[in-house]
This record gives C-alpha cells, structure tokens and sequence, in this order.
C-alpha cells in the first residue's frame, strides 16, 4: 500500500481554508534558520533576552550568563555577583552607549565603559528579579529608564534617581512582566505596563488600569505591542499566559486563543516585520513555537520547520543595520536562532523524504490544478503536495535501485505520463497511483538512465531523450527508439546530460555531456569540446541554456573542474571558464548542478555551496563581467555539497536545487540582499596586555616598557562569516599591507619610538570591502633615548674614539703580519694535501680495475666449471647435485655483474668510458627491454605495465646503454616493490627547446626519503641503511645509469613519495652529442672509499 506522509503545512487558526491551487511549497519545508548554541559559544541554551545595540552588535541573555555577537563569534560576560544570580531575563542598550541587564535575583546592573554598576534591594531598588526594560523619550523630552521588577513595581530613573511606581500608583499588581511604549485611548504617546492581573497605562502620574468596558479579559500579561497599518489604523496586541493573543482597536477586543483555532494559550513575545503584504506580526509562544500572522493568513514555525525548540521567549528584528531582514529568535533549550526570509526552503527526510539524496525534481498539477512536486532519490519517488509528502516505492511498483531521472512525457499513443529512470532497471511509468515499467514496445534499448528529457521537433511532435551510462543518447521519436554513441562520433557512451535548443539558423541541435567531453550534434554532424578547446574537466555533469537580461542566450556547463559558459551563436564557440581562481571566483572547482531563474541568473551548484550570477558591465572597479552571491548553509540550504542532480524552474519561477542532504527551493522574487558595507570596528585592543579603548583620538601613547599592542577586529556580518577576511597594515612600520586572512588580530611588539596608524579593512562573505579603519598611537622612546641622553652619549664617544683609534691601527699592523705568515703557511700544507689525494686517487682506480680484471679470469673459470659439472651430473644422473651447482653458477654470475659495475666506475671516473652511436628504434629497444625485465619484475608479483606513444621513431644514442640504464631502474623498481605496480612509459617530450624522448619508471614501492633523495646518484649510496640488508646492491646501478645519461646528452631525475612510490625518468636528445675522437670525457666521479651506511633504497 502507498505510503502517505503528511506536513503540517499551515496553520488553520485564523482564516478560512485556503484553495486547492494556493498551495506555497515555501511554507511546507524547513525554514532557512542558522541556530547558534553553546557549540557556537553561548554560554547556555535558554535565553530570555535579545537585543542590538547602537553599533547593531548583538547581545543575548542566556539563564547562566551574558553573551556578546560580534558579527563572526561570541564572547561570554559573567555578571557582577555571579554567585548570586546569572540569569538574565531583560536588556536593554541605552542612548547614552551603556547597557542595562535585567537579572532573575540580582537586580539591574549598568554595563558601559567596561565597568559594571548594580541597582539591588541592598541600595534602594524595589526588588531583586527585573523582568522587562524600557527606555523612552516623551513629550517632556526627558529620557527615562523603566524597570518592571517581581513585587515590586516599576522601578523609574530619571538622571541618577530612582523612583517606584507600584499598586499605590494605580498598578493592577506589583508583578510586572512588561513594558511597551503606545498610545493611550487618548491617542497621546505613554508607558503601558503587562502586570500578572491586567493591563494598565500611565496618565498624568498614575496608572490606570484598562479593561475596555470590562471586554479586556483579566489575565497574566507577559508582551505588549502597538502596530500601525497602512492605513494609519494603530492596534494594540497584548500577549497573555492562559488566554492566547488579545488584539484592541479602539473599544473592539478580539481574543485569539485556542478555542479560537490559535495554536497556544500561552503568548510570551511579540514582534512587528514589514511583509510582502503589509505588516507582519510574529507571536512567541510556549509550546507551539513562533506564529506568524501576515496578509490574513497564519503558519506556525515549530522544529518540523527548522525551529530548535518550541519554547519561544524573545524575539528581535533590527529594521536597518548588518543583522536587517532577520529574524531573531531566542528559545528555551533549543538557542537562538536565526530565520532569514526570503532565502532557500530545505526538504529532507525529517519532513518526510525517503533520501536525501536527490537527482530530479519535476513539477506536476494534481488532478484538482493544484501544484504538485516530484523529486527522484535514492529510496523511491517522493511527491509533494497540499496532501503533504507521499512516498513511491517498492510496494508501488518501483524496483530497490535508486530513481535518477524523472520526466513529464508526452506518450505515443497519447496523454501525459510520469516517466522515472533508473540506473539498471530502466524506466518505469505513472498510472496515477503506481509505477508500472514501460511496456516493451516502448522499452529502451538501455536499462542504466542518468537523465530523461521531454522535447517537440520542428514539426512540434513529441519526442524523449534519455542518457544512458552505456549506450549513448536513446531517442524516442514516432514511438521507435534510436541511438547516438561513440559509433556515430560521441566521445563516449557514458552520457550524463542532453540539453535540446535550436541554432541560430533554427537548425535542432543537441548539446551532450558526457564523461569524455561535450558534444554538439547537429544533424549528422557532431562537433566535440574537450580540454583542448578550453573546458577544464572533460566530465561534463550538468547543461543549461540560458538568457540572460540582455537577451543573449548561453550553454552553461558545469564541470569537475569549474563551470564554462558557451556562446553557442559564435563560431568557432566563444568559451568563459570560471573556477576558484576566476573573478568571480567559485567557492569550489567542482560543479555538479547547473540552474536559472526567469531573470536570466545562473545558479552554480558547487561543493562548497550556491554561487548565484547575474551579468553586469564590467568597471574599473569591477571588471567582472557577473555580480556574485553565494549562497551556504547560512542561507538555508541543507548541505554546502550540490549533488549531481537536474535543477527545475518551476511555473512560479522557484528555482529547485539538489544537495547531498536534501533538496532546496528559492524564489528570487522574495530574496533580498542587504547591500552596503558592512562595519568594521576594533572589537578589543590592549596594550601590555591591558584593554585600551580604541576611540577616535586612537589608543594613545605607548610607554616603553609596554611595547605589545593588539588589535582584535570584528566585522558585523551575520552571515557567512566563515568567508570573513581581514587585512591590516601598521603605518610607519610596514610598507604594504597584509594579505587577506580570516585572522582578525594583529600583535606587535618591540616596536621603536615613533608614531604610527594601524590600518585595517574588511570583506564580508558576499566579497564586499569596507572602507579603511585606522587607529593612530605613538610609541615612546625609553628615557636613556631622549635628546639629552643621546647628545651626552655622543660627547662620550667622541673622546673615547679619539683615544681608541691610535690603539686600534697599531693592533691590527700587527694582527695583518701574523694572518700573512699563516695564509702562506697553510697554503703550503693544503698543495701538498692536495697532490697526495690526487695519487691516492690514481692508485685507487688503477687498483680497483686491476683486481677487478683479475677476479673476472678465475670467476669466468667457475661458471663454466659450474655449467660443465651441471651437464655431467645431469648426464650420469646426479640430480640432487644440479641445484646446489646452480647456487654456485647463480652466486658467481651475480659477483661477476658487480665487477663489471665496478669497471664501469672506474671507466667513468678516469674519462675512459666511449659509447657508440647508433640509430635505434625506440621501440624496437622497449620491447626487448621489457622481455628481459618482465620476470624480474614480475617475480615478486608485481604488475608490469608498457605504455608507449604511437609515432615514437628512432633516436641516435648507445643502445647498450640505454638499455643498460632502463634494465637498472626496472630491476630496482622491481626489487623494492612488492604485489605492487611497475610501469614503464615512454613519450616524446621537449625540454628546454630541445625535441627528446622521456623514459619514465613508476612503481609503488617503499619510496625515497625527501632527506636521501639527492644521495641515490652517488657510488656506494642506498636511502636507508636497512636497504642492503633487506634487498641487497651495491649502490652503483643509479650512479653509473645517471653518467651513462650525461655521456648521452640528458639525465635521469626522480621523484619519490615514502610508502606511495617512486618515478625515475630517463630523458635523451634525439640527437646524442658526438664523443670525442679518443674518449667521452665525463665529470670525475670521487669514490670514497668508504661505504656510507645511510640506509634504505637505492
């Protein structure tokens, strides 16, 4: 049976049913709320309190502590007498710059300057709980401050004087819960006051308690707010505990409460935005979360919508300023959040999705004309509707693969179904209540689909276009299906998005992405972009066509490796590439999702969030051809990571986009950006480690002996502010400012005397600059650096200069006799040094060829003896004789390959080495290479791959030695690899101008140390001292293959990483360079003469 999920989409309370077709899909998902909790640095979940001051830097009242926003993150503030309370319940940021915090038992204390000043029971104040603040001006021009306190009235200063206004003065009860600047009936502006028994106003010094003709149910009042329509009408709205929201016009009293179909008795805030359709009012309630009166309609936000808690205790919303267009919402447990209107609603399967996980969204209308939604995921088919979210999966006829293509088609025989793609079950069609797969003369030829796109030909007939993973485009046209692949000029058969439109000469065309590139097929002619003609990444995953403002249309393909716009009327095609390093640059290279909105706007959905572009004339000031907004979490979206998916502008002009948790819709039409510079402020500066106030005159002077300043910057943003970036300079100490850097401190410390401006800007996450910042100070010079000082140190010196002079002239005649007579001596000792190593030296290769052309007679002698007693005992059948005899011919054959290194060395160390040259077919020479170290690399079973570019041709160099040095490095690619890979690949390849052939040897071995890498080319060395032991070698195979290079015209280089690999390449000339007429004359190689045991590979 269908499985049925049903939303709470509206709220029914205030008005009658909406109709069918007023279904807003915007009101159905996850509201775009950020949530900020002591993860982010509150001290504490429930906050009773919200407020922004006059810099619009948020303050919030938590019940254990107080916490300050500026902009990126929070800092804490303990109350004075934490031990008796820390509980806040009311702020409130005065006019003249300080802070009044409202505590549960500690009274009221006065926060400005730094500096904390409490108001208790203890020096006069009515009582120890203060539940709501109010400052105001009225007509007198008088500023005052209010204080609704627990029992004991509404506490009043004026100047430095408080006052209490209690039962005597009219108050209903001495509980007050709140406060509210309105209109008395009187129409003239006064103090109201919320109290546990009524409702009561001030009129000429009393209170007067109001019940509107006995209409005003009594209750407990705990908010209070006087709104002004468009048409000048002004009403009173009065939140109570235990009668819901009581609404006053004139002598009309309406009560909104639960037998009235509101969600909640229980008002504890209220908040007043301008809406689309007039003002909005905002109700925070216990229980019910935030109800939202706006146009005759209500909907509740609660957790199924984004909301953290239920429990709603204050709410703030700044009318201008950085935190402007938000809503603000402070709640018990849950933190405070944060709703951004406007910006992208989220579904996932908290409201009901099977996955999160989604590659479609399609609009349809239900059978009555209303919307309905159809979103491809993971675990079935999901439909959203005014019926809610219904679910389609197996018990509904679609198989357990994901769905990942969704189309409204236009069939053969006539009407419009649901086609859904599947990768390896094909496709399957909608009757209206479940999927059926499509019947066999309409099937597929491919079963594994990545996109299904509806389209009409020239003759306006309907036709299907399917990608498949393997076969290509299938099209259905006429009700017989046909294939383009890889056979009729694709660039492979693995098709990942199709996008019909028409040419400039009205000609049909298809644009393909596919895994090896985009396609152009018009007719029989396909033309293909890949990397060579300017795409970054040839796996294309996403195509658009669209018109911008202008009127000039482009194919926008997303890549994993940047997005690339094409103007498909250029000829040849006109490609802009954007990626991170682009301007605008994309918040990642990777671009799975390409959309558009009606305006002509793209919408980029990347790997680290929505950047959305609208074409713009580039100025000097901004020569980008797009304005840029990004769009994260922040803004709503479930996930920062756009998944490979099909975006959907549907007939309201919403965008739909995909993200790897979930789907997300926008509509543009509501999104608003605050534009304007952010500000930028000094948030603390300290000098010695204490805090100094950064004001207009700067910091002020800076003693000697306190030389460590630190500025610490905010920039309020409120949004994407981990794209914050700050950059500063010290002038008078720096020459050019800083680079950008999410840092915002700067420190510095032993600075010189002088007098200096620290200079700083900002950029906010939409990469808009703020002016300049500066903050001037001055260092002072320590006293023993002032003038006096200074002028006395330099009579001192001058005497003791005059004295000093002579003494120093007669010293060094002195010190230069005795420094010649021992230059002249140690460069005595260093000739003959020098003359001893040299024949050192001699002898030494004279001996090593010499003892090395001795061992070779006798060890010849063995071998054979070894091969001729093999064949005699094999004759006379003494077989358990022949592997012993093969160990000796082994042993010796391996010594006698050691010899011939070592006179090899010696060649090359005397400059005796020749080499012949020859033509030699590169291929030819691999392939023999590639027989003979085939065993040996396969011997420790590892993979042997050859890869060799066609059309090598020949190159004039020693065959022997080439051959010798590829043999070297595969036998030790082979030797320090096991069940590994070795590869050979050979390549023609230019280098420094000059045309040559590049040989290189990849494995997958131990790899080189960075620290050895330089050492492997010299006699006798290996990485690591447990090489030898474990693998065995000399050394000198990579130091005679690197002078066998060097003889030929090139050199071999390496790169290496420790436990991944290593790569030698080999590169020659094409061309080697003659020898000389007797002998190759080559750099001496020094050997040693002693084996350095530095360890580990080669």
């Amino acid at each position: 049976m269908k499985r049925l999920l049903l939303v709470a989409l509206l709220a029914p309370a205030l008005s009658s049913a909406a109709p069918a077709t007023a279904f807003d899909p915007m009101q159905a998902g996850r509201q775009p709320i950020r949530v900020y909790g002591d993860r982010e640095g509150l001290p504490q979940n429930t906050l009773h309190a919200i407020v922004f001051d006059r810099k619009g830097v948020l303050w919030a009242g938590t019940q254990d502590g107080l916490a300050r926003y500026n902009g990126s993150r929070w800092r804490v503030f303990d109350l004075p007498g934490r031990a008796i309370s820390n509980y806040v319940r009311a702020l409130l940021p005065a006019s003249d710059g300080s802070l009044w915090v409202g505590r549960q038992d500690g009274g009221l204390s006065r926060f400005r300057d730094g500096r904390w000043t409490t108001y208790d029971t203890t020096n006069g104040f009515p009582a120890d709980r203060v539940n709501a603040l109010l400052e105001t001006t009225l007509p007198d021009g008088v500023p005052r401050l209010w204080a609704a306190t627990h029992g004991g009235g509404i506490a009043r200063l004026e100047g430095e004087v408080w006052s209490a206004l209690g039962t005597a003065e009219g108050l209903p009860d001495a509980r007050v819960w709140t406060l509210a600047e309105a209109s008395a009936p009187s129409g003239r502006p006064t103090v109201w006051a919320g109290t546990e028994r009524g409702l009561a106003y001030l009129e000429g010094g009393r209170f007067v308690p109001f019940d509107a003709s006995g209409r005003m149910p009594e209750a407990s009042y705990g908010a209070l707010l006087e709104s002004h329509g468009r048409d000048g009408k002004r009403t009173l709205w009065a939140g109570s505990w235990g009668r819901g929201l009581v609404k006053v016009e004139g002598e009309a009293v309406t009560v909104l409460d639960a037998a009235a179909g509101f969600p909640s008795n229980l008002v504890t805030s209220l908040l007043e935005t301008d809406g689309a359709d007039g003002p909005a009012l905002w109700v925070g309630t216990s229980g019910a979360g935030l109800v939202v009166l706006e146009g005759g309609r209500t909907r509740v936000l609660d957790t199924a919508t984004g909301l953290p808690s239920r429990q709603v205790y204050a709410l703030a919303s700044p009318r201008t300023g950085p935190a402007a267009g938000a809503v603000w919402i402070a709640t018990g447990g849950g933190g405070l959040a944060a709703l951004r209107p406007g910006k992208w609603v989220s579904f996932d399967v908290r409201n009901g999705l099977p996955s999160n996980q989604v590659f479609a969204t399609v609009e349809a209308a239900l059978p009555d004309g209303s919307p309905a939604y159809w979103f491809a995921t993971n675990g079935g088919v999901a439909r959203l509707s005014r019926k809610g979210l219904e679910v389609f999966a197996r018990p509904e006829g679609l198989p357990a693969s994901p769905v990942t293509a969704l189309a409204l088609v236009e069939e053969p025989a006539g009407g419009t179904a649901l086609w859904a793609g599947t990768p390896a079950e094909g496709i399957f069609r909608f009757d209206g209540s479940r999927f059926e797969p499509l019947p066999a003369s309409l099937a597929p030829p491919s079963l594994r689909v990545n996109r299904i796109v509806a389209v009409r030909d020239a003759s306006g007939r309907s036709e299907v276009l399917v990608a498949t993973d393997d076969r290509g485009i299938a099209r259905l046209s006429g009700g017989r299906w046909a294939l383009l692949s890889r056979s009729d000029g694709l660039p492979s058969d693995s098709a990942l998005s199709v996008l019909p439109l028409r040419s400039a000469g009205g000609a049909e065309e298809l644009w393909i992405g596919t895994r090896k590139g985009l396609a152009r097929v018009s007719g029989r002619r396909v033309a293909l972009l890949g990397r060579a003609d300017g795409l970054p990444n040839e796996e294309v995953r996403d195509l658009a066509l669209v018109t911008d403002s202008s009127g000039r249309r482009h194919v926008w393909a997303g890549t994993m490796a940047g997005a690339v716009r094409i103007d498909p009327d250029a000829s040849p095609p006109a490609l802009l590439v954007l990626d991170r390093r682009s301007r605008p640059a994309l918040p990642d290279d990777s671009v799975p999702q390409v959309g558009a909105d009606r305006s002509g706007r793209v919408y980029l959905g990347t790997h680290r969030g929505i950047l959305r572009l609208t074409s713009q004339e580039p100025t000097p000031d901004d020569p980008s051809p797009f304005h840029a907004v990004p769009y994260t979490v922040d803004d709503g979206l479930p996930s920062d990571v756009a998944s490979y998916a099909k975006s959907l502008l549907d007939g309201s002009g919403r965008v739909w986009m995909a993200t790897t948790s979930g789907v997300a819709v926008l509509d543009p039409s509501e999104d608003v950006i605050v534009e304007g510079k952010k500000p930028l402020f000094v948030e603390r500066a300290t000098v010695g480690g204490v805090a100094r106030t950064a004001g207009a005159d700067g910091i002020g002077d800076v003693a000697h002996d306190e030389n460590r300043v630190v500025f610490e910057l905010a920039l309020l943003s409120y949004t994407h502010e981990r794209d914050v970036r700050f950059r500063s300079q010290l002038l008078g100490y720096e020459k050019e400012p800083g680079e950008w850097t999410s840092e915002p401190v700067r420190e510095f410390t032993g600075l010189p005397p002088g007098r200096y401006v620290f200079r700083a800007w900002g950029r906010d996450g939409f990469g808009r600059d703020t002016a300049p910042l500066s903050v001037p100070f001055a260092v002072r010079p320590a006293p023993w650096r002032a003038w006096w000082a200074l002028t006395l140190y330099a009579g001192v010196v001058a005497v003791g200069v005059g004295l000093g002079v002579r003494f120093r002239l007669d010293r060094l005649r002195r010190q230069n006799e005795l420094l010649e007579a021992k230059v002249a001596q140690r460069t005595a000792a260093l000739y003959a040094s020098e003359q001893r190593a040299l024949a050192a030296s001699r002898a030494k290769t004279a001996f090593l060829a010499n003892v090395s052309h001795e061992l070779r007679t006798p060890l010849n002698a063995v071998i054979g003896y070894a091969e001729m007693l093999a064949e005699d005992a094999a004759e006379r059948g003494n077989r358990d004789l022949l592997p012993d005899l093969e160990r000796i011919r082994t042993a010796a054959q391996h010594l006698l390959g050691l010899i011939d290194d070592v006179l090899d060395l010696a060649k090359i160390e005397a400059g005796k080495m020749s080499y012949d040259l020859s033509d030699v077919d590169v291929a030819t020479l691999v392939a023999t290479v590639e027989a003979t170290a085939r065993p040996i690399v396969e011997k420790n079973q590892n993979g042997f791959e050859v890869r060799l570019d066609p059309d090598l041709g020949s190159v004039r160099t020693d065959a022997v030695k080439l051959r010798q040095s590829l043999l070297n490095l595969l036998g030790n690619a082979g030797k320090f690899t096991r069940a590994g890979h070795v590869r050979l690949e050979v390549r023609r390849r230019a280098r420094e101008g000059a045309d040559g052939v590049s040989f290189v040897v990849a494995d997958t071995g131990i790899g080189i140390p960075p620290e050895r890498r330089d050492r492997i080319f010299e006699p006798f060395v290996q990485a690591e001292s447990s090489t030898n032991r474990r693998f065995g070698g000399t050394g000198l195979g990579l130091s005679i293959t690197k002078r066998f290079c060097q003889m030929m015209g090139g050199d071999v280089t390496v790169e290496s990483e420790v436990g991944k690999g290593t790569a030698f390449e080999i590169w020659l000339p094409l061309e080697a360079p003659a020898p000389p007429p007797s002998s190759a004359s080559l750099p001496a190689i020094r050997l040693s003469g002693r084996f350095p045991a530095e360890g580990g590979r080669r």
